[in-house]
């Protein structure tokens, strides 16, 4: 599968090796605490932890990575299918959007922010 989505500039595409350091760079230095906080996640990762898990996802025929990218082509967030069942035609469906620097995109709003048409969507927690 190498569907790419692009809706004003915002694109949604399957993540990529290469693209595991700019993910952790991105989106977990820091983690953003909201974030680990909706998410049930803890707040602090390891380089080696983000990366290695990454590169791993990416190998995995039971999953499938996407990443959202910026107008500009930063990774912003990701969203994830995965534990998918072939047989049951069945899977978990996940998406994060790390909030930090999220005003620098126009049209893509987060639960306290105006809502602005045109954008990928509006997310609200």
């Amino acid at each position: 599968m190498n569907k790419v989505y692009e809706k004003d500039g915002y694109v949604l595409r399957l993540a990529r090796k290469e693209d595991a350091e700019e993910y952790f760079e991105n989106n977990f230095r820091p983690f953003d605490p909201e974030t680990a906080r909706l998410t049930g996640s803890r707040t602090d990762f390891s380089h080696d932890e983000v990366v290695g898990f990454l590169k791993k996802c990416i190998d995995d025929k039971d999953r499938f990575d996407f990443l959202i990218l910026s107008p500009q082509g930063k990774i912003i967030g990701e969203s994830v299918l995965n534990e998918i069942d072939w047989e049951l035609r069945k899977a978990n469906f996940r998406i994060a959007v790390f909030l930090l620097g999220y005003t620098e995109y126009p049209g893509f709003c987060i639960s306290g922010s105006e809502a602005s048409p045109g954008g990928i969507g509006c997310f609200f927690f």
